[in-house]
């Protein structure tokens, strides 16, 4: 979908990544996961925990159009989780100070974000809410509505 690397770091910053998160390890992996009719909606940089599978680490939640992506990249180690909009069941969401976490529940356990990107988390949330809320089972959302 993003030709250049930099038209990807301009997506990201539009949906509230910083400078700096633009630049994380995780980036370079987006252009080689997402597919040629995905667009990115949302994305929070932080700290992660799978609660099933009992894993930590820090790294992203994209938001697409089609889907939610869970990317850890770190050199000579990749952890990629890919959920459909249909496996999340819920969400809580909240902030502490200059801190905020969202809590994905999913049938695959849940997925916790930490970051301290609060513009960021705002988008992603805004997002995922109306995918979950008005249209869970259509892949063709327009964010624009």
């Amino acid at each position: 979908m993003y030709q250049a690397e930099d038209q990807l770091k301009l997506v990201l910053r539009l949906v509230g990544a910083s400078h700096y998160e633009t630049r994380l390890p995780e980036v370079g992996m987006l252009s080689e996961l997402l597919e040629s009719n995905e667009h990115i909606l949302g994305i929070v940089f932080g700290r992660y925990k799978h609660f099933l599978e009992g894993l930590s680490g820090h790294g992203a939640l994209v938001a697409t159009n089609q889907r939610i992506l869970l990317i850890d990249r770190k050199p000579m180690f990749l952890r990629y989780e890919e959920l459909p909009y249909e496996m999340i069941s819920g969400f809580n969401y909240g902030t502490t100070g200059p801190v905020a976490s969202i809590v994905l529940e999913t049938r695959a356990g849940d997925i916790t974000m930490r970051t301290w990107n609060l513009h960021s988390i705002a988008n992603f949330v805004k997002t995922i809410s109306s995918y979950i809320t008005y249209n869970p089972n259509n892949m063709q959302h327009d964010p624009h509505r």
